[in-house]
């Protein structure tokens, strides 16, 4: 799980370090700070966010801005580097169970989208859609990789839908769950129809982590190219072709 988890590094950062912005789409310079602030009070309407909020927010994201290196600067690793602070502040704050506090997460969260669609329109058409199929392929791999860190306590090697199905429950952050209620996350409709057909009785007998690649490679079908089509991968798991390999 690590070294699939370090290829997505890998190949996601080769990609910004070795890219350039197309000639006169440079975000930092087409973007002022008058013009994140405007952003920022436009995204700000639809939510129930006092004016200190809203200022708050601005000074978040000027901060970002400001601490950024001069040598990143107008640069894809550094528009990547904005992007990564700013959704990490924003999940740290939409992990509060004050709504007002997970209220200015989502707009950082919003303000980080809106400036991660600013410079990876600025890219060359092939890297921003390679960086594309990473970013899927990744979201599709998260919930496999909690699943697989989950563990069992009496049988460490038994891995099964009903494992990953909770592994997606675990991680919506959202009140009650309403994200997983809704049903739609990254795996939940594979993992959740794997489950009606081989509920919780298919151990693997090998090890964890060769199960875990077979869905790990069906989640990221864009990345790896030679992966197996997900419901394919999810049908053959416990069968015993696929746990003699």
């Amino acid at each position: 799980m690590d070294k699939l988890a370090d290829a997505f590094t890998t190949a996601y950062e080769s990609i910004v370090k070795g890219a350039a912005f197309r000639e006169g789409l440079d975000p930092f310079a087409r973007l002022s700070a008058e013009d994140l602030d405007g952003i920022i009070e436009s995204m700000a309407r639809s939510r129930p966010l006092t004016p200190a909020a809203v200022e708050k927010a601005k000074g978040a994201v000027s901060t970002v801005f400001d601490h950024l290196d001069a040598e990143t600067m107008h640069t894809p690793e550094g528009a990547h580097h904005v992007e990564k602070r700013l959704k990490s502040l924003a999940f740290k704050y939409k992990a509060s169970p004050d709504p007002d506090v997970r209220e200015y997460g989502e707009l950082l969260h919003d303000v980080a989208n809106q400036w991660k669609t600013a410079w990876r329109s600025a890219l060359p058409e092939e890297a921003a859609a390679t960086l594309k199929d990473i970013d899927a392929a990744y979201t599709r791999f998260v919930p496999v990789r909690r699943a697989a860190a989950t563990g069992n306590v009496t049988d460490p090697d038994a891995y099964t839908p009903k494992r990953l199905l909770l592994a997606i429950r675990a991680g919506d952050k959202t009140p009650s769950k309403t994200n997983f209620v809704a049903g739609g996350l990254p795996q939940q409709e594979l993992a959740a129809a794997a489950d009606k057909v081989l509920g919780n009785k298919v151990p693997d007998s090998g090890t964890t982590e060769r199960a875990l690649l077979g869905l790990g490679t069906a989640g990221i079908g864009t990345f790896v190219p030679h992966s197996l089509p997900p419901i394919a991968a999810m049908a053959a798991y416990g069968t015993r072709p696929v746990q003699n390999t």
